[in-house]
């Protein structure tokens, strides 16, 4: 059975990089380059088990999508660069993070996946 994934990156060199890590795992990907890209994607429960979500978007700020990731039942990972480290420190909302992987990029293949499959297994262990 396939893992979904959504991936929320408008950057082409990252999209490029983390299909090319995951080209070898059994991750259905899809990929969202705006927030509403993102809200279209997330239709509903079940849909996708985790979503790497970048902080800085064409059209806001990715932590506004945490909310409705957790609402249709999948797992965030947040991947950022310095920019979006600084958006989530002045953001002020450090709760919405609470229990979020939150990953620097550059993100090593090991921690990049091992990030992905770590939460894959607290939306699998959270659902039943």
């Amino acid at each position: 059975m396939s893992r979904r994934l959504l991936l929320v990156e408008d950057d082409a060199g990252a999209l490029v990089a983390y299909r090319e890590a995951l080209r070898l795992t059994d991750w259905e990907i899809m990929v969202a380059q705006t927030m509403a890209e993102a809200k279209a994607a997330l239709v509903g429960p079940g849909v996708f088990q985790v979503v790497l979500l970048d902080i800085c978007l064409p059209d806001g700020n990715g932590i506004d999508l945490i909310e409705h990731v957790r609402q249709v039942g999948a797992e965030t990972v947040v991947a950022t660069g310095r920019m979006g480290a600084e958006l989530i420190a002045q953001g002020g909302r450090p709760s919405i993070l609470q229990n979020t992987l939150v990953l620097s990029k550059p993100i090593s293949l090991e921690l990049f996946q091992g990030a992905l499959d770590q939460a894959y297994e607290r939306q699998r262990n959270r659902i039943g």
